[in-house]
């Protein structure tokens, strides 16, 4: 009872401030497209056996580079939807264009980090040799819309340093299994985040994150064929100094939720609040996520019905409906019931969505950003 009064005030503060439309939009953003997490089956087996609880994280359970038949899979279950303009659901898939090059690193002793771009990863698994044509085939049919996430979604420079001090054989293991996405348990300085790209610790990873960002940005351009305009921060953490560096590669709007975790060197990280809508100095609008559709990371709750909740809540307080769902629940290739169960699910939820709302409206994040500036303009 309480839990649902505070869900309700909750969704009722995300949704009161900003910018507000009678037209009845909905935005689909997930995260973590690119990046490795989990590389196999046999790589997750090994881990587990060498007490590595990776089990417990639904990241290294279920999530991983999107083959051929989970793209097959969700655009199919995507184009069978049609809103009242005759557009289907659009994924706006933040990527992260970049993973480690393992094999290089290692030949450098670890005093050198070495990445390689997405597309050149895919080509090493053995169920992804279709996976970027599909990409640029969901891009043109204008379901699958990647913006950026970052180069890679690690904190490099802090990652190196624990495998060149080789104090840590689980960390060293999953290296040679061509992994880097581990829990905090997996790491000895548990106190740091070493899966986000934006929470530097000294001024060396600073430095390296600062080149980090247009690096990625142009490498977006040359594997995507256009520049993105959307940016995420892995794990929510990202500061005003970052905005800026964004602004000038050409980033006009950043997604998030309500709270903006905000890194500083030595210290505690600050929080900021932003609303859809709201811009900050550089003229980049904040678009704020108030509806999830995240069954792979709480099993627990009725996706469907929550998720149809919320998206009510933003419409009947004329805001657009931005929904959160990582890549992972669209993830068959560790484990197959993980897409088949929720694949059923998005069906039930987009089947939902068109017949309450005959009038809805799919876009992706960076259309939404163009609407609410051409307003905020004219």
């Amino acid at each position: 009872m309480i839990q649902g009064i505070k869900s309700y005030i909750g969704q009722k503060l995300v949704n009161l401030q900003g910018w507000k439309t009678n037209r009845r939009i909905i935005v689909i953003e997930s995260d973590d497209w690119g990046g490795i997490s989990m590389p196999s089956k046999d790589a997750y087996n090994k881990l587990l056996k060498s007490g590595i609880d990776v089990d417990k994280n639904p990241y290294s359970k279920y999530d991983s580079l999107a083959s051929a038949s989970d793209l097959e899979i969700l655009f199919e279950t995507l184009s069978k939807y049609k809103d009242k303009n005759g557009n289907s659901p659009v994924i706006t898939a933040n990527t992260n264009v970049a993973n480690p090059d393992f094999e290089k690193i290692k030949e450098s002793g670890f005093e050198e980090y070495f990445y390689e771009p997405f597309t050149k990863t895919l080509e090493k698994y053995p169920e992804h040799k279709n996976a970027f044509a599909l990409w640029q085939q969901g891009i043109a049919n204008k379901i699958f819309v990647p913006q950026f996430h970052g180069r890679e979604h690690l904190n490099p420079l802090l990652w190196l340093n624990e495998l060149k001090e080789g104090k840590n054989p689980k960390l060293r293991l999953a290296f040679d299994l061509g992994c880097f996405n581990l829990s905090k348990d997996g790491f000895l300085q548990k106190s740091k985040i070493y899966n986000t790209a934006f929470y530097p610790y000294d001024e060396a990873q600073r430095q390296a994150m600062f080149k980090a960002i247009p690096d990625g940005l142009n490498l977006f351009e040359k594997q995507l064929g256009y520049r993105a305009e959307s940016f995420i921060a892995t794990g929510y953490f990202w500061n005003s100094e970052i905005e800026k560096l964004l602004s000038e590669n050409g980033i006009t709007s950043l997604q998030g939720l309500p709270i903006q975790k905000e890194p500083k060197i030595g210290e505690k990280h600050g929080k900021k609040l932003n609303y859809t809508g709201k811009h900050n100095k550089h003229g980049q609008v904040y678009l704020v996520r108030n509806a999830f559709f995240e069954p792979s990371l709480e099993q627990a709750t009725d996706t469907v019905s929550d998720c149809l909740n919320r998206i009510q809540t933003a419409f009947d307080n004329k805001k657009p409906a931005i929904l959160s769902a990582h890549r992972l629940n669209f993830i068959g290739y560790i484990d197959e019931a993980n897409r088949t169960q929720n694949i059923a699910l998005l069906n039930e939820l987009l089947a939902g969505i068109v017949k309450k709302w005959p009038d809805a409206e799919f876009m992706s994040s960076n259309e939404l950003a163009q609407i609410i500036n051409a307003k905020k303009n004219g």
